[in-house]
């Protein structure tokens, strides 16, 4: 599938808003929880954590996925800079989750995963 440099920006830019709303975000709003296994109760913090690990997850694969579309490399020359500082956000979330000491969930991918990827979107 083949999309213009445009569309493809502006996902970049949804995916970008999307994490840094649900990412940072503070309230108890989400969909998909898990309840605790030690008490079947669902904490404030295992909310939250569970939203971020699903948001990271969504995001991690539509980065994926875009880069799979036909001419992504010419695409992501035509990017602007806005829309290049949204990739550079994006991954920037990515990689201090995955480096992160003690993971509370459990994500999909490795390390090298996002140096793999983040590689891609590297303009020339």
């Amino acid at each position: 599938v083949e999309m213009t440099s445009n569309i493809m920006g502006q996902i970049i830019q949804t995916l970008q808003y999307l994490l840094s709303h649900h990412y940072f975000r503070k309230t108890n709003n989400c969909d998909d929880t898990v309840a605790d296994d030690r008490n079947g109760q669902i904490s404030e913090g295992n909310l939250n954590k569970n939203c971020n690990g699903n948001t990271l997850q969504f995001v991690y694969r539509w980065m994926d996925a875009l880069t799979k579309c036909g001419r992504f490399h010419l695409n992501i020359e035509f990017l602007n800079e806005e829309q290049k500082k949204c990739i550079n956000l994006i991954f920037g979330v990515l990689e201090q989750e995955i480096t992160k000491s003690e993971r509370e969930f459990l994500l999909c991918w490795e390390a090298d995963d996002i140096v793999r990827l983040k590689s891609l979107y590297v303009c020339s």
